[in-house]
């Protein structure tokens, strides 16, 4: 019974409480539904916002250019997931291509920048890195212009070798390609703590036209080279050699390395072919940095 009572008051309580909801109670308006009214009867002012004026016009989507185009493999095979980097001297902007082997960066400042596609595994298979130059223009950005670089191959490599940071030594990377490397300081790329070695000579038809434009005015390679990963350096310098180069023995070169970071050549040495066709780059001027270089007759 007590518990009953104390029930009992409590639902009072509630009852008081929701009836005395201070100036307002709802009243059928019929089919309409519901309309406000206070206790004197009149209607409820609905409230209204307050008169802000005219809209303000929504501000111009920024200006950018693009660099739009796809992977594929030296087969035509669409590579989907390869990661795309294009940096001037103050930022980076980034992408990764989709499953057509198509990308596009979006980029908003006037500068040179480098185009680079990172090395990469897909389905077991390793695939070599790119890097060009490309100007951005103020002209590009106020057109939003789409710079389309087109098809980009990415050079199969075949053999990797695990380097030996401490000792060096002689690395067999398949087909006739050696580096050796000498006991000194090795310094790996940046952000990793170990790394396999790998290199081939690379077929002028497999170069992107912006590769081949970056070359020294008035020159035409007689044979290029890839080694990865980039941005490994050697102190004192690697030694190249390659047997069965295809060049004219006794043929004298002077050989180019192509920068990661302004995607620019610049001359790092000389390089013979000896009489049993072998491409050997010159002792303290060798390979200072993997990457890609580039042969020319002198």
């Amino acid at each position: 019974m007590r518990r009953t009572l104390i029930y009992l008051s409590v639902l009072s309580l509630l009852l008081a409480a929701a009836c005395s909801d201070d100036d307002v109670v709802n009243e059928d308006s019929g089919p309409g539904g519901d309309i406000k009214v206070a206790k004197d009867g009149s209607p409820d002012k609905p409230a209204t916002k307050k008169d802000k004026g005219p809209d303000k016009p929504k501000p111009d989507a920024p200006k950018a250019a693009s660099i739009c185009g796809w992977f594929v493999s030296e087969t035509g095979i669409k590579l989907m997931g390869v990661g795309v980097i294009a940096c001037n001297d103050h930022e980076c902007h980034a992408a990764t291509s989709g499953q057509t082997g198509s990308f596009c960066l979006s980029l908003g400042q006037a500068y040179d920048y480098v185009f680079h596609a990172t090395e990469v595994k897909i389905n077991g298979v390793h695939y070599g890195d790119v890097n060009f130059p490309i100007t951005i223009t103020k002209a590009d950005i106020a057109a939003n212009k789409k710079i389309d670089v087109g098809k980009v191959i990415l050079p199969t490599i075949k053999k990797t070798v695990k380097i030996d940071v401490k000792n060096g030594g002689t690395m067999d990377l398949g087909a006739g390609v050696t580096l050796k490397v000498p006991v000194g300081s090795t310094k790996l790329p940046p952000l990793t703590t170990e790394a396999d070695v790998g290199g081939r000579k690379v077929d002028m038809s497999l170069l992107h036209k912006r590769m081949i434009g970056a070359q020294p005015k008035g020159k035409t390679a007689a044979a290029v080279y890839m080694i990865v990963p980039a941005e490994m350096t050697f102190k004192p310098p690697a030694t190249l050699e390659v047997s069965g180069s295809g060049i004219t023995a006794g043929t004298k070169l002077d050989f180019y390395h192509v920068s990661v970071k302004d995607g620019k050549q610049t001359k790092m040495g000389e390089a013979a072919v000896d009489s049993a066709g072998k491409l050997v780059t010159s002792a303290g001027k060798g390979i200072t940095e993997t990457g890609w270089y580039f042969f020319y007759k002198q």
